[in-house]
């Protein structure tokens, strides 16, 4: 076993391990199908994105200060929807609630997500190291339950969602609690400097990462990167390769 230098490798999740099974507009509108509704899927993408950047703006956090979440994320889907069919049809809308509760239901499960390639293999392998592994993610407890049925629970010493936190990247808040959590469970504390965040961010989960005093490296990213000291990889399988080099067996 070669000596590597983290003692703690966190994770993001969404777009990071896991990513959803096809386009958001495409899964919403074969929901929409089995309850009598025809939606143009093209349509219902672009209101999601308009919706979700707009609840997420007015009700920060999935709502945890207020709305709480499920209220939130049924705010979304029908703002969405109502995005694609107008607000003329009071049937339309009515079915549109019954399609949000089944969209909701969905995407609490392990069916409604894919596992990155190399997720697993990178898991194993730091796992296989004596590495200990948790999630910082931004998002809702749902989570638990996917974990649970993709059955990826049980790499992580803890999984801590910003919702439960309180708290959401880049704040530094949510990564001193990520490395309290470890403390407390673990009955150790690793300094800052020998804990590792991996992310699909560079705002959200690089930066944050290095406020917090912590290591960062991105994997997936699509936003441009400043700092000239940052890893960034293409997928999971380059950093599994970066992770042998580090002298992980």
């Amino acid at each position: 076993m070669g000596r590597y230098p983290f003692k703690l490798v966190t994770f993001d999740v969404n777009g990071t391990l896991l990513k959803p099974k096809g386009a958001i507009g495409q899964t919403y509108a074969q929901f929409a199908r089995r309850r009598g509704l025809s939606v143009d899927p093209q349509i219902l993408d672009g209101g999601f994105r308009v919706a979700y950047k707009s609840m997420s703006r007015n009700h920060p956090n999935f709502g945890q200060a207020g709305l709480q979440w499920k209220c939130w994320w049924q705010a979304v889907v029908r703002e969405t929807f109502k995005s694609a069919i107008g607000l003329a049809d009071e049937k339309k809308l009515s079915q549109i609630d019954v399609v949000t509760d089944d969209l909701i239901k969905h995407f609490s499960t392990g069916e409604s997500w894919e596992i990155e390639n190399g997720a697993l293999e990178v898991l194993e392998r730091l796992k296989n190291n004596s590495v200990g592994l948790g999630v910082v993610s931004n998002t809702d407890p749902r989570l638990h339950g996917i974990l649970d049925d993709l059955r990826m629970a049980k790499y992580f010493v803890f999984v801590l969602t910003s919702y439960e936190a309180k708290v959401a990247k880049p704040d530094v808040q949510i990564f001193l609690h990520a490395r309290d959590a470890y403390s407390r469970i673990s009955g150790t504390g690793p300094e800052c400097e020998s804990i590792l965040h991996v992310g699909n961010s560079y705002d959200l989960d690089y930066l944050g990462a290095k406020r917090a005093g912590w290591q960062g490296i991105l994997v997936n990213c699509k936003d441009p990167v400043t700092d000239p000291g940052c890893l960034s990889f293409g997928n999971l399988k380059d950093l599994d390769d970066h992770f042998v080099k580090l002298g992980c067996d």
